[in-house]
């Protein structure tokens, strides 16, 4: 048999549980390094986005990170 998928308020309390562990909010890096997270496209397929599912989760998005991934690359 497969896994069971987690529910949508399962992987918001991971955000969460995340977060308390690192002391921030965490970044789409520090959930890709943590192999026994859900990936971060997990999070953007559910909630639309990576940062939605943070707002969604009660955590404050990293925008810094989110206008660097919106710029376009310098020529």
């Amino acid at each position: 048999m497969g896994k069971v998928p987690l529910t949508n308020g399962e992987l918001l309390e991971l955000l969460k549980t995340k977060a308390a562990e690192l002391g921030h909010t965490p970044t789409w890096a520090d959930v890709t390094i943590d192999k026994r997270f859900p990936s971060p496209a997990t999070y953007a397929k559910r909630f639309g986005t990576y940062n939605q599912a943070i707002t969604a989760a009660g955590l404050k998005p990293n925008e810094f990170r989110e206008r660097n991934h919106n710029k376009a690359p310098l020529m």
